[in-house]
């Protein structure tokens, strides 16, 4: 016969599915709303909300000289005019590269594949899981929802110009919808889970 779990599945297929009512009022009533955990990351290596608060009231600029590491230093390619028109500023995450794949049942090479953005997102996420106090056992199965405002996809033709590009995890690692789906796979959330572009926010 078959698995017991092709059974299972083929068993809730077939039950006519039941009515489903959010029963959310039309507007919200009551209750205080709390940010129990926050997590950040900003150019220039800060990555602490009260170190980006003092940031901002100092009127900080993360805004440095592009490093001389990431320039081509080929003379027969300087010259080339499209580097000439190259902006000489820019701003820089500290660390993108430094990513725990093991703590987040990440392979290497998909690790390798993976949008920084994915990872960061990873990363911030569970530092403000960790700064509210709730645990990952707390979370597991639990019907709590993953929201995700993400909105520059560079990283496709970073790695459409690589030999990632034949990557398995090439098309995941920089697909937005994939990026919502990732804490809650490593937590067990049974929540939605959406992706929204934020445009430029």
């Amino acid at each position: 016969g078959a698995p017991v779990a092709v059974k299972s599945v083929a068993s809730k297929v077939s039950e006519p599915a039941p009515g489903v009512g959010l029963g959310v009022p039309g507007r919200a009533v009551g209750g205080a709303v709390s940010a129990r955990g926050m997590s950040c990351r900003l150019a220039g290596g800060e990555a602490t909300p009260r170190g980006v608060a003092n940031l901002a009231a100092c009127n900080g600029d993360v805004v440095t000289e592009i490093p001389a590491a990431r320039w081509t230093v080929d003379p027969t390619v300087v010259d080339n005019e499209t580097i000439l028109k190259r902006t000489r500023y820019g701003a820089f995450m500290k660390g993108l590269e430094l990513f725990d794949n093991a703590h987040f049942s990440v392979s290497p090479s998909e690790a390798a594949a993976m949008d920084p953005q994915q990872r960061m997102m990873l990363e911030s996420s569970y530092e403000a899981l960790h700064a509210s106090s709730i645990s990952r056992v707390e979370l597991l199965g639990s019907v709590t929802g993953m929201f995700v405002g993400i909105a520059a996809n560079d990283w496709t033709d970073v790695i459409k110009a690589s030999p990632m590009a034949r990557s398995v995890y090439a098309a995941t690692g920089s697909s937005h919808s994939i990026a919502a789906g990732r804490l809650p796979f490593v937590l067990g959330l049974q929540g939605p889970c959406c992706s929204y572009d934020t445009a430029c926010s």
